[in-house]
């Protein structure tokens, strides 16, 4: 995501976070806030005060945001208590929206963000509700490590019998032994663990512990194959409705592991303090979910339970809620999940659930992988995060029983690049030219830009798109002057609901020009003006033509209907959350690959400076 994009984004945030919760931006006037326990940072002093720092807290912020403003004294007062804990931590601010180098940097996305760093490095991010007291207990929490230490078996029977208040809200408990104490700062094993727990601080679904005591290590579920043993790890899941499970780190073996050691035997750099870091990360997120989430968990929580864990691919287990009752059907998931673990999450879902906020009329699991919201079948497909590619496992009609091995089966070829795409697409249109667009969809696109006879310009947009509707007068002037000549195409095709193999969509609006020849492939064309853009489309069409004048359509009007009616920015950059996590665009050109319609079923020349709102 580029530094516009960010900022974009960060400005709809704070945007939003003022407009709903209400926020008074009245803060108190300089004179009333001592924030001399605060320092100030620039792109230029940024390295050299905050890598000598052993602990330092810093802001990200911009002058512009009411929720900076009103959070001024707050943060003021936090500063002075943290630096009183200890004179070495840092408190410091930055103005990420004047320094833009440093808000890509560290990748901000919203105002204000905050960062802990250690020895200069930035190893976790404030995420809870943003307040004094809760920034100051997350720092508390960090200075020592990101973890709670065990030091008597009362303790240790407290965290399993859920009598520790804080070890019973959540369903995960990862526990460290090491034996030499959590002092030896040197020890590669300590250092991953002390930043695993740093990182996974804000996670509202787990609590590290540690302890130097072997007693109380076995007694939490570490055991050792020899005396010599210095360090162990375990993770213990206890989630409603799933057995307790105590997973040790010494019998822990995923792909992942073997990839990182694969990197460092074949001359990666790669410090064994990384590889060591790396392992305990795919340790935590493989074992972290239970075996398998509600979708409604996923969607509410997804945060914590799954779009935070950097797998890639979520299988979708969909049918009616009586279908999950079976013993035999619980006992499959299980048995997918054992051998996808660290691979694959495996999601359960209602075609008819209703995402929190959405009308009644739309059902995302439904419309994801073009399913009947009222299907009574099981369906099965696979999702990547990523790239919103999607799956299907090709489970035949009224199947009653999950075939474990089939949907295994199924998984691996995904992974291994293979799988049977699914691709959507709106009817295609009586009449597909309408006014002086040709509008395509996912099964007629081919035809469209395909055509040797035609040079084609084709944006793909999306309805709910800011960027889009803010570049639509421009491309319908392109379009009216464009009517007259018989050898170029003005195309445009929604995005939001139809995908196709012959490319990939990561930002709306797209533009792809084909030149008139056989198997033509496309040019991105990233401008904005109409003007410029019949230039282009005349210097580059294999077919030649008088270039038209575009003065006649500089005032014309234009139709906006087809796009939401709010705020371009704000309407542009709350949908772009919501296509990250849909993702209705395609990354790998497959063998088998089936088509399916959801509704059978059920003040720049260029766009990169014009604006795109990115999936």
């Amino acid at each position: 995501m580029g530094v516009r994009s960010v900022l974009k984004r960060a400005l709809f945030v704070c945007i939003l976070i003022n407009i709903h919760l209400g926020l008074a931006v009245n803060a108190a006037s300089d004179e009333e806030i001592d924030d001399s326990h605060i320092t100030v940072l620039t792109s230029k002093n940024f390295d050299e005060v905050v890598k000598p720092a052993k602990h330092a807290l810093v802001e990200f912020y911009a002058p512009w945001c009411g929720h900076c403003k009103a959070f001024r004294a707050d943060f003021a007062a936090a500063a002075k208590t943290i630096t009183a804990l200890d004179p070495s931590i840092l408190a410091a601010k930055v103005d990420a929206d004047t320094e833009k180098d440093i808000g890509e940097r560290f990748s901000i996305d919203g105002f204000p963000t905050f960062k802990w760093f250690e020895d200069g490095e930035a190893v976790s991010e404030f995420s809870d509700e943003l307040s004094e007291e809760m920034l100051v207990e997350w720092v508390k929490k960090l200075y020592q490590g990101g973890s709670d230490e065990i030091t008597s078996m009362k303790q240790a029977e407290e965290l399993l019998t859920n009598e520790n208040a804080n070890a019973a809200a959540v369903p995960i408990l990862v526990i460290g032994y090491y034996k030499n104490g959590f002092k030896d700062t040197k020890d590669k094993e300590y250092k991953a663990f002390k930043k695993l727990a740093m990182a996974e601080s804000n996670g509202k679904d787990v609590s590290f512990y540690r302890t130097s005591d072997p007693e109380i290590a076995a007694k939490l579920g570490i055991t050792f194959p020899t005396e010599k043993a210095s360090f162990g790890l375990a993770i213990r899941r206890n989630y409603p409705g799933h057995p307790e499970t105590t997973i040790q780190y010494s019998a822990h073996k995923v792909e992942s592991l073997d990839r990182s050691a694969a990197s460092a035997e074949e001359g990666a750099t790669v410090s064994e303090d990384d590889l060591v870091l790396e392992k305990f990360k795919s340790f935590f997120y493989a074992e972290k979910l239970a075996d398998f989430v509600l979708y409604k968990d996923a969607i509410e929580d997804g945060g914590d339970l799954v779009m935070s864990i950097p797998i890639d691919y979520h299988m979708y287990v969909v049918a009616p809620p009586e279908k999950f009752d079976s013993e035999s059907t619980i006992a499959t998931l299980r048995e997918i999940s054992a051998s996808l673990r660290g691979k694959m999450t495996i999601i359960v879902a209602d075609p008819a659930v209703e995402e929190p906020g959405m009308t009644p009329t739309m059902y995302p699991i439904a419309s994801t992988f073009a399913i009947s919201h009222e299907s009574t079948d099981f369906f099965v497909g696979v999702l990547s995060s990523s790239s919103g590619s999607r799956f299907t496992c090709g489970l035949p009609p009224s199947v009653e029983n999950l075939d474990a091995s089939m949907l295994v089966k199924c998984a691996e070829d995904v992974l291994a690049g293979g799988g049977t795409r699914i691709y959507s697409s709106q009817p295609a249109p009586e009449n597909p030219k309408q006014g002086n667009f040709t509008v395509v969809v996912g099964t007629t696109l081919s035809d469209v830009v395909k055509d040797p006879n035609k040079d084609v310009l084709l944006e793909v947009y999306a309805p709910w798109c800011g960027a889009c509707r803010s570049f639509a007068p421009e491309y319908a002037k392109l379009a009216a002057a464009m009517a007259g000549v018989d050898s170029v195409v003005v195309a445009k095709m929604d995005g939001a609901e139809n995908d196709h193999r012959e490319f990939e969509v990561q930002e709306f609006p797209t533009l792809l020009f084909y030149p008139a020849e056989k198997d033509a492939e496309p040019i991105r064309v990233d401008i904005a003006d109409a003007k410029e853009l019949a230039e282009f489309i005349h210097k580059n069409a294999k077919i030649s033509f008088d270039l038209p004048d575009l003065a006649p359509f500089q005032d014309m009007e234009v139709d906006l209907s087809e796009f939401s009616e709010v705020e371009p920015h704000a309407e542009g950059e709350e949908e772009e959350e919501e296509g990250e996590e849909d993702g209705e665009e395609e990354a790998h050109e497959e063998a088998d690959d089936e088509y399916l319609d959801p509704d059978d079923e059920e003040e720049n020349s260029s766009l990169d400076n014009a604006g795109h709102d990115e999936l």
